[in-house]
């Protein structure tokens, strides 16, 4: 493939990714709509983000998380808006700016490392 217009984006595959790879990733960039990948979906744009945003149906959180087997709900991330709203309200003063901000310095500091290389 060697031509692909980026308004015709609908899937990954459709990128000219190993012909053109810095063409592709524009292309998925500038894409209206997020693109189908083979296990979801890439949402590299401001406008495919408003898209999902939008369309609580058509891109359910809920459905997202079916796949995932934890035993107890994804709260709030597996949920989808107004429920959704309710555990955000709840969740907001353990993550707000403030309680944050005074978290940063312990959370900027030294970090154990997850290589196994030494």
């Amino acid at each position: 493939m060697t031509s692909v217009d980026r308004d015709t984006v609908r899937a990954v595959s459709d990128l000219p990714v190993a012909e053109r790879r810095d063409d592709a990733w524009r292309m998925l960039m500038a894409g209206p709509e997020p693109a189908r990948m083979a296990d979801g979906l890439a949402v590299t744009s401001l406008a495919a983000v408003k898209a999902v945003l939008r369309e609580p149906n058509r891109f359910s959180a809920k459905k997202a998380f079916d796949a995932v087997e934890t035993g107890y709900p994804l709260i709030p991330l597996a949920f989808d808006p107004p429920e959704q709203t309710r555990y955000r309200r709840i969740l907001q003063p353990f993550f707000g700016p403030r309680r944050i901000r005074a978290l940063e310095e312990s959370l900027q500091g030294p970090r154990p490392s997850i290589s196994s290389r030494p």
